[in-house]
């Protein structure tokens, strides 16, 4: 067979499973690279399907009407890289890149560009912004200045440093991926220092005030079962608070002593853990015998380990854990007998158990 002159596209004949083999054409317009599906191969036999000749001329139809200009994402139609605007570049890269982040992530990375990054730089070209509009960015973020929205609370510095991480990730992918830009503008800014780092550092509690904090909960007529089972198993198991609403009966394993965390809660909607990391963790002795009170001796493997008391759904802020914030710590050096350390809520919006003896330190973890 001859040769293709450039430009012509060509053909190939991909195996669909529902239809069979099915002929499919690319070529290039304008340097992009398009590729459609042309029809279905004819069988050897049969009337139906189309024929190289009659998918050649499918192919020439479809390359003189579809151009590369209709296949761009709106942002590239919209805006040439000398026009591009921090709005084009976001939709750019979430056209690009959106499907390998979580919809929490992506919905939150949206609202810091249509939040901060949008009204600050407006409809400056992205090869024009310079350091020193990023650090009055930096400034209007930690007063609180936003425009068009008036001011309010400055962000923490976590939050700067965060959303400055993201604006040199936009950077970076017009420098790396796109080719729009050649310095990154949002590379080592100064970001404000997190004076209160120390002071709000979650309290750790000893094991028996966790066994207070759990006792304390069960009082609660409608969710006292529930919350006691839910605060032991995260203390002990260093489970997050998404990865233990998300807890399904099928993934614990009472003989081997162990529970697969393979997914989490986010927002009340089911996604994967925390940088899509599946992982086994130890079950100590303790939460075994809590969560075979809690489930019985058969339970259900597709049902929840922690449903919500009333309607059997994901569990959400239940009175007693209402205003909490829940965190696990493992310890490296006072490994628990399940291997991990005991790790508790923050004592916000708890309303501390009388404590026998001792006192919780602040920084540090406990063996069980």
């Amino acid at each position: 067979m001859s040769r293709r002159s450039y430009g012509s596209g060509s053909l190939t004949i991909r195996k669909n499973r529902r239809s069979g083999e099915v002929w499919v054409g690319q070529w290039r317009d304008d340097g992009r690279l398009i590729k459609r599906t042309i029809g279905p191969k004819r069988r050897p036999g049969t009337a139906d399907g189309l024929g190289r000749a009659e998918a050649e001329a499918r192919l020439r139809e479809l390359m003189a009407t579809v151009r590369a200009e209709d296949v761009r994402s709106p942002a590239q139609r919209r805006a040439r890289p000398g026009e591009m605007t921090i709005a084009d570049l976001w939709a750019a890269y979430r056209d690009d890149r959106g499907r390998e982040l979580k919809p929490t992530t992506l919905h939150d990375y949206g609202a810091c560009v249509h939040g901060w990054f949008v009204p600050h730089f407006g409809e400056q070209p992205i090869h024009r912004i310079t350091r020193a509009d990023v650090d009055r960015l930096v400034d209007a973020m930690a007063a609180g200045r936003q425009k068009k929205r008036g001011d309010r609370t400055g962000l923490a510095p976590k939050s700067i440093r965060n959303y400055v991480t993201l604006l040199s990730t936009l950077f970076n992918y017009a420098i790396r991926k796109r080719r729009w830009l050649t310095e990154n503008p949002a590379a080592d800014i100064t970001v404000p220092a997190d004076d209160q780092q120390d002071a709000d550092e979650l309290e750790f509690l000893e094991p028996h005030e966790v066994r207070d904090l759990a006792a304390a909960a069960a009082r609660d007529a409608v969710y006292g079962r529930v919350d006691r089972a839910l605060i032991l198993t995260s203390a002990m198991t260093g489970l997050r608070q998404g990865e233990a609403l998300a807890l399904r009966w099928e993934s614990v394993d009472i003989a081997g002593g162990r529970l697969r965390v393979v997914r989490s809660v986010v927002r009340g909607r089911e996604t994967t853990p925390k940088s899509k990391e599946r992982r086994s963790v130890p079950l100590a002795p303790d939460v075994a015998r809590v969560l075979i009170e809690l489930g019985g001796v058969d339970p259900d493997p597709e049902d929840l380990v922690f449903p919500h008391p009333l309607t059997g759904g994901t569990l959400t802020r239940t009175p007693s854990c209402a205003g909490t914030a829940s965190r696990s710590s493992r310890s490296a050096s006072t490994p628990s007998s399940a291997g991990t350390a005991c790790a508790t809520r923050s004592a916000r919006g708890w309303r501390r158990p009388a404590l026998t003896s001792g006192r919780s330190r602040r920084g540090s973890a406990t063996r069980a």
